[in-house]
Order: C-alpha cells, then sequence, then structure tokens
C-alpha cells in the first residue's frame, strides 16, 4: 500500500513537470495568455507533435511537404482552432509546433542564423531548468531546447501517444472534431487516467449511482401516475369511439343494402341482358328487395304462399351468391356520400311507415336465418330463406306504394349501369333468370297487397330525463361531431383482421336488440333521423337541435331493451373492432373534444340505465 501511495506521488509530480513544461513552451511558441498558463488551447496532433520531438516532425515534414507549403505556425493553428477557421483533417496533415522550415533555430522560433545571437542566451538557463526535471544524467548542451525536452517529460509521466489519443477522443466525441482541449484540462485528464482509484473516488461514484437510482425511481413513479391517465382516457374514449364505428357499420350496410336493390332494379332496365323476362313493371319489385321490413298480418297466408314459390325458383341463386363477398360494402357506383345519404334516409321513411310489429317479426326472421348459415358462400336454409322473403314482402305490402317507388328512384340514382351485368356474372346465368323470374311473380303478389295510406307518426315523449341527459351530452360532444369526416370513404372499409361471418355474429346481436325496442319509439328514431338527415350541411353535420334529437330517440330505445341484450351488442362489437380501429379513428379528431364527449356519453348512460326496464 505503501508503496503504491509513494507510485503515485511521483506519478503525480511527473504529470506537474509536464503541465509546467508544456505550459512555458506553449507560451515560447504561442505566446503568452491572459488566463494565465495552462489556458493554451492545443489539439490532438499538436500535443502527438510535441510528444514525438521535433525530429521526427521534420522527418515527416521532408517526406510529405514542401517548404511553400508548410509555412503555417502553431499559434496560426491555434488562432484558427479559437476561430473555428480550421478544418481539423487539413490541421492534422500539416506540421506541428514548428515552422517547418528546414533550416532553423533549434527553439523553432527563428532561424539557425539568429539563433546564436538572440535565443541562445535565453534558452540555457530554461534547458538547465528542464534537465534537473526530467531526470537526465547527461548534460544539456546549450543548443538542445525545450521541444527536445518535451518527449522525455512524456516518457517520464508515462504518457504514450494512445494516452493522447484517449483523452482527445474523449473531447472529440462530447465537443465535436473540432475541438481542442486546453494543457490544464489534459493534464487533469491524465491524472484521472493514470492514477488508482481511491477509496473516497468510490464512494463518491457510489453515491452517485445511488441518487441517479433514487431520481430514476421518481420518474418511475411519475411515468406510472401518466400511464395510469391515459388508461383512464382510453377507458373514456374506447366507447364512444367504438359507438361511433358501430354507427358507421350501421351506415355501410345501409349502402350495401342499395347495391343489392341497384342489382336487382337494373337487372329489370336492361333488356338487352335477357334477363327481363317481358314487358313488366319492375321498379316496386326492386324497391321491395331494399327494404327490410314487412306487411300486415291480414295478407300472411297470400303473401307466405308466394315467398314459398319465390324460394323454389330462387334458392338454387342463393346457393351460388357469395354473401361473404366485400364486394356488399362497397358503394354501387361513383363514391357519393350525401347523394347516397338520400337513398338511405328514403330507406328509413320507409321504415318509419312499416307496420312495428311485422318489423319485429322480419327481424326475428333474420335472426332465425343468421343461426342456420352454413357452407363456405354464408347462405342460410332453405326454410329460412322463404321465412325471410315472406317477411320482407309483408313489410313492403305495409307501405305505401309512392314511398316503395322512393326508394327504388333514389337507389337508381346511384347504381351504376354495368353493376347488374357484373352482379350476373358472378353466379350461374340461367339459375340468375330464373330467380328474377319468381321475384317478378312475387312483386305481383305483394303490390296487389300493398296498403293505399301510411301509418300514423310516432309519439314522442318530451320533458323526460332521457331528454336533459340527452341536450347535456349534445352540448358536450358537438364539437366532436364536428370534427368527424362524415364524407369519408373509411366507413366503407371491412374491419381488420375479421371475416365476415365473425361480423355477422355481431349484427345478429343488434338484430335481436332491434327486434326487443318498443315500436312506437322505434318510429320515433325513424323520423328523427329522417329530420336530422334534412339539416345536414355540407360537411354532413346535422343541425345541433336535430342532434340532440337524435341522441335522446337512441336514449330511449336502449331504455327500451333489457340490459343484458344492451351489453350483448357492446361485447360483440368490443370482439370484432380491434384497438387499432380505435386509435386511428381518434386520431382524426381533436383529442380533446373526443374526451369532453366521452365524459358526456358515459353520463349520459347512467341517465339511459336507470331508466331501463
Amino acid at each position: 500500500m505503501f508503496e503504491q501511495t509513494i507510485m503515485k506521488l511521483r506519478q503525480h509530480r511527473a504529470l506537474r513537470r509536464l503541465r509546467y513544461g508544456l505550459s512555458l513552451h506553449a507560451d515560447t511558441t504561442l505566446g503568452k495568455q491572459k488566463d494565465g498558463p495552462g489556458s493554451h488551447l492545443v489539439t490532438r496532433r499538436i500535443l502527438q507533435g510535441w510528444a514525438e520531438g521535433p525530429d521526427v516532425e521534420l522527418k515527416k515534414d521532408e517526406s510529405t511537404h514542401g517548404e511553400d507549403e508548410d509555412r503555417d505556425t502553431v499559434q496560426e493553428q491555434i488562432q484558427d482552432i479559437q476561430a473555428g477557421n480550421t478544418n481539423m483533417d487539413a490541421l492534422r496533415g500539416k506540421g506541428l509546433g514548428v515552422r517547418k522550415i528546414k533550416k532553423q533555430g533549434v527553439c523553432g522560433r527563428c532561424c539557425g542564423a539568429l539563433y546564436s545571437r538572440l535565443c541562445a542566451p535565453l534558452c540555457a538557463p530554461f534547458c538547465g531548468r528542464m534537465k534537473r526535471w526530467t531526470g537526465a544524467d547527461e548534460p544539456i548542451s546549450e543548443k538542445e531546447d525545450l521541444r527536445r525536452i518535451l518527449p522525455r517529460l512524456f516518457n517520464h509521466a508515462g504518457v504514450s501517444l494512445q494516452d493522447i489519443d484517449s483523452v482527445c477522443e474523449e473531447v472529440e466525441n462530447l465537443m465535436g472534431d473540432n475541438a481542442g482541449i486546453t494543457i490544464d484540462e489534459f493534464v487533469e485528464s491524465l491524472m484521472f487516467m493514470k492514477s488508482r482509484a481511491h477509496p473516497l473516488d468510490i464512494v463518491g461514484i457510489m453515491r452517485g449511482m445511488r441518487l441517479v437510482y433514487e431520481r430514476m425511481v421518481n420518474m418511475h413513479g411519475m411515468f406510472e401516475a401518466v400511464n395510469a391517465q391515459l388508461d383512464e382516457c382510453r377507458d373514456f374514449l374506447s366507447p364512444l369511439l367504438q359507438l361511433n364505428f358501430l354507427v358507421a357499420m350501421v351506415r355501410g350496410a345501409k349502402k350495401a343494402i342499395a347495391v343489392g336493390v341497384a342489382v336487382a332494379v337494373a337487372c329489370g332496365l336492361q333488356k338487352h341482358l335477357n334477363f327481363v323476362p317481358g314487358p313488366r313493371h319492375a321498379a316496386p319489385v326492386a324497391a321491395a328487395a331494399a327494404s327490410m321490413m314487412m306487411a300486415p298480418a291480414a295478407f300472411a297466408d297470400e303473401i307466405g304462399d308466394a315467398a314459398k314459390k319465390l324460394g323454389d325458383a330462387s334458392y338454387s341463386f342463393a346457393k351460388e351468391v357469395d354473401w361473404n363477398n366485400g364486394i356488399f360494402l362497397q358503394a354501387p357506383g361513383k363514391f357519393q356520400p350525401l347523394e347516397a345519404l338520400k337513398a338511405i334516409d328514403k330507406m328509413i321513411e320507409m321504415g318509419a311507415a312499416a307496420d312495428p310489429k311485422l318489423l319485429k317479426e322480419a327481424a326475428e326472421a333474420h335472426h332465425k336465418a343468421i343461426g342456420s348459415i352454413s357452407g363456405p358462400n354464408g347462405v342460410t336454409s332453405r326454410a329460412d330463406w322463404d321465412a325471410v322473403n315472406a317477411a320482407l314482402g309483408r313489410v313492403v305490402a305495409s307501405v305505401p306504394k309512392a314511398k316503395v317507388m322512393a326508394v327504388y328512384d333514389s337507389v337508381k340514382a346511384i347504381t351504376d349501369p354495368g353493376v347488374p351485368a357484373y352482379m350476373k356474372s358472378l353466379v350461374n346465368g340461367p339459375d340468375a333468370e330464373k330467380a328474377y323470374q319468381g321475384f317478378l311473380e312475387f312483386k305481383d303478389v305483394v303490390e296487389k297487397n300493398q296498403v293505399t295510406t301510411a301509418s300514423a307518426p310516432a309519439v314522442v315523449p318530451s320533458g323526460d330525463k332521457i331528454g336533459v341527459a340527452a341536450k347535456a351530452l349534445s352540448d358536450a360532444s358537438y364539437p366532436f361531431i364536428k370534427d368527424i369526416d362524415w364524407l369519408s370513404d373509411i366507413y366503407l372499409k371491412p374491419l381488420p383482421g375479421k371475416t365476415a361471418p365473425e361480423t355477422l355474429k355481431a349484427i345478429d346481436k343488434m338484430i335481436v336488440m332491434g327486434a326487443k325496442m318498443d315500436g312506437n319509439l322505434l318510429k320515433a328514431a325513424a323520423e328523427a333521423h329522417h329530420k336530422a338527415i334534412g339539416s345536414i350541411d355540407a360537411t354532413g353535420v346535422t343541425s345541433a337541435a336535430d342532434y340532440e334529437a337524435v341522441n335522446a330517440a337512441i336514449g330511449r330505445l336502449v331504455a327500451s331493451v333489457p340490459k343484458t341484450t344492451v351489453m350483448d351488442v357492446y361485447n360483440s362489437m368490443a370482439g370484432v373492432v380491434d384497438s387499432t380501429v380505435t386509435n386511428n379513428m381518434f386520431s382524426k379528431v381533436n383529442p380533446l373534444d373526443a374526451v369532453a364527449a366521452a365524459k358526456g356519453f358515459y353520463t349520459f348512460k347512467d341517465v339511459v340505465e336507470a331508466s331501463q326496464r
């Protein structure tokens, strides 16, 4: 231990001598600095040149540089570095610390002719001191200057060229390639690098690490708190965004219905396809296919019998259709969201005019048909196929012909003329023609039993708690509604990573929920949507008043359904809507508006739940 301490002291003394020698030489060659000895700025190559000595330097100069190219002094180089004008790569290729003239004084500041007169008297005393510092046994002649003594100082302190590289690399890594280092900083770095670790140094390092650990623990706690807040925000927003996507799916489903209607309508119009067997009136038929509704019970037998005949003619065709094809989510022509909305509005009007009891029976028939779906194309059983056709026929018969024709005309306006031929190409042609012939005969029976007047409007409740809560929700969420791009085609996209059968299970839960809704409230909700569509602006946003009316109508509808049925819809949607969907939808709106809407939605949900039967 004692020997190690002695070696450490000796080494520090040698480093102090090196520092003093470097400072004196820098003062002699570079000029004195106002900040005192040791404040000269030097570079890696300058230090390496001083460590190697002038002999090595001059040999390098003679082999790589000419006299005319190498007249920069170290002082000029350092001044350029301090001014930021020196390219380090260029500096490293030049001479280091002396004027590169072959004939020069040993002090490096003058030519050989002047050395004996001016420099010798100044250098002799200094060289005598350097002899004692280096511990050299041989006498130092007057011609031996400090430039030849510096390599001995480096060697005596145990500083190699690799040590200089190590120190300068650390500085350049922190400050950049053009950064220099003062002599004091250089020697201090060598002391740190060459010295053995003292126990107090280790204690200091351990204390510093302990402080870093404590700060990291504090930061970890802060991050956990932030993560908890983000989780809470996610829990607030996810249901709202899922509800938003659910609404989008319903809109997409209605557009899919429009595709099917367009196919039937266009088939009736395209005589050159030989799809229409004779001059029949196809418009009511096409509109009948478009509606998802029913007809009076008085005509159940006649329409039911006609539905069986339609099944005989069309079930082979139904088995050929790929019901899992994503084409039914696409627009039936050019993407025109506001024009398509007009067709959807006509369907809503037709639904509002239909018999609520027959609507319920039609929903139940669809639910049962979904349960019997099988095969790769997703077709239902023959019995359920007949039941669904009969239920739809009764719904159409419960609506006046004018409203059915309004659906037909609006769908025709957005359907591309080439759709029928393309759809027919996907199935067996003769089977399709046979199915259409049976469809025309079924249409005649439905039209024969059709009502001439619409049912009475719905009775809309007022002054109830749900209505008051709907106003609060609308005030909180209307800015969020205006943020949404309602004209985007994203609502026609399939759910990522989900197949049609998987999505159909969630739709089935919605159908079951619809079948359990109060008939009057269902009609009131349809009428509220129809009115809201009438006030939509160019961006697809309805008025604040109509938005409030729609929220109130939906809230009353949900309250008329048992909670378990509502939760079935929620859970089924959560199973098919990936988190990437909600995140994507959230990224398209103002997050503050979305959070405010989510909070308002949860308050509204509590009021609806309290009123739920």
